[in-house]
């Protein structure tokens, strides 16, 4: 059953508000939102980012609907996207039937009345109780990633009531200099090229598709993957990972990864094997690996693998850190084995809980009760921010910005940002020249 259950709906479970999974759902069912398209966007790849990844988190999260509405004739610039703006949403399963009542979020219209404007400019999007400031244009792409899911984080904590001012608050997060009001960044002229990625779930998804919003086609070369995962996809990982569809359910992770990646322009090659400390790339292989398992042996074993550089995000999964992430580099101030020592694995989620109970007295035995409960809360606009923050170190680290070691972020109170900088030289990772200005 744990397989099933969309991992969202789990924070009413945990949190004790509903008193069976049916309930929760229910709840869930109540949770909408209206996203309004407005022709700014045309053209304005950093602003198509933001659509598409706000109505890809949105229809995994808020079940009670997603509305599309406003210029969806509006033909995608999007590096392996050719559609409207109509046909993408009706790819993730918005509509166009308006749902009363739900809040709105505008996106490229500033005359709109929406409770919610989503702006990008430079490396920094945020979304803003007005109209959207006036401050240039985004020239990283990831910054309309950053944006969209904020959009929708937002949304879902002014339904979750978890905060009196959600989603009537300016937010705001910098790739270019963490925990900046705004730091607009230079024009991003260089990216990786050589990626090794390490689980193809929540994180391992939330990175291929910021990867997928980077102008690699206007690069001298493409983007070389090795996709490393030994999972089959999950319905559970359709509440969370950004690129799973029921379809895929039942196939090897790698492969549906690897058959997304081509459909990108993208050259993946594929690991089907435990990650351990002997894990060592092979000559012409990635050197550079990107960490998004929930595997606290692999963690440990992070520092002691052949990469000579390392990105890791984690992701909370209780009822008060669901919203929060963190980001570590190897090598850095710490080895994988000190930080992730023995006796820090997540505490499991009380049993006796009332859904729980329900569970076991229609006759789920002891061990399937207990993976239900064992399962992450996960909501999809976290894993999309900390992608775009792992990703941001390798192009910050290209286009001559500062090296992180590490970095806390809670998108509750988003701008209580923790971040240290690295005494290490920037990495060595192999890269590209992309057109200047291409955004």
């Amino acid at each position: 059953m744990h397989e099933q259950l969309n991992r969202a709906v789990k924070l009413a479970v945990d949190s004790g508000e509903a008193a069976t999974i049916n309930e929760a759902y229910e709840l869930f069912g109540r949770y909408s939102v209206q996203i309004e398209v407005g022709t700014a966007i045309e053209g304005d790849r950093t602003l198509q980012a933001a659509l598409l990844t706000a109505i890809n988190v949105a229809t995994r999260c808020l079940l009670g609907g997603v509305t599309v509405t406003g210029a969806v004739g509006v033909t995608l610039a999007l590096p392996g996207r050719s559609m409207t703006v109509a046909e993408a949403a009706e790819a993730f399963g918005a509509n166009a039937t308006q749902t009363p009542g739900a809040p709105r979020v505008a996106i490229g219209c500033p005359g709109s009345s929406a409770a919610l404007h989503v702006w990008c400019s430079g490396w920094t999007g945020g979304v803003s109780p007005a109209s959207p400031p006036d401050r240039g244009p985004g020239t990283c792409p990831l910054a309309g990633v950053v944006a969209g899911a904020l959009a929708i984080s937002e949304v879902f904590l002014a339904h979750r009531q978890a905060r009196a001012d959600a989603g009537r608050r300016p937010v705001q997060l910098s790739l270019w200099n963490p925990g900046a009001e705004v730091d607009e960044g230079p024009p991003l002229r260089y990216l990786p090229t050589n990626l090794w990625l390490l689980g193809l779930g929540n994180l391992g998804q939330a990175y291929l598709w910021a990867l997928s919003m980077l102008p690699y086609g206007m690069a001298q070369e493409g983007l070389r993957l090795v996709l490393q995962d030994l999972d089959r996809v999950s319905q559970s990982g359709v509440s969370t990972s950004l690129l799973t569809s029921s379809a895929m359910v039942g196939l090897r992770k790698t492969r549906a990864m690897a058959s997304w990646s081509d459909d990108m322009g993208f050259d993946a090659r594929l690991v089907e094997r435990w990650f351990t400390g002997q894990t060592s790339p092979q000559a012409e292989e990635p050197k550079v690996a990107l960490c998004g398992v929930d595997n606290v042996f692999a963690r440990r074993a992070l520092s002691k693998s052949g990469f000579t550089y390392v990105l890791e995000a984690g992701l909370g999964g209780g009822v008060r850190d669901y919203a929060a992430f963190n980001l570590h580099a190897f090598p850095g101030t710490r080895s994988s084995d000190e930080i992730w020592s023995p006796g820090r694995d997540r505490q499991p989620v009380d049993t006796t809980l009332s859904a729980y109970r329900v569970l076991a007295s229609d006759g789920l035995d002891t061990c399937g009760v207990s993976q239900v409960a064992g399962a992450a809360i996960a909501v999809p606009f976290v894993g999309a921010v900390a992608s775009c923050f792992v990703i941001a170190e390798l192009l910050r680290q290209l286009n001559g910005g500062p090296r992180l070691d590490t970095l806390e972020v809670d998108l509750h109170s988003p701008k209580m940002i923790t971040a240290s900088r690295s005494e290490q030289a920037p990495a060595t990772i192999e890269f590209v020249h992309a057109v200047r200005n291409s955004y």
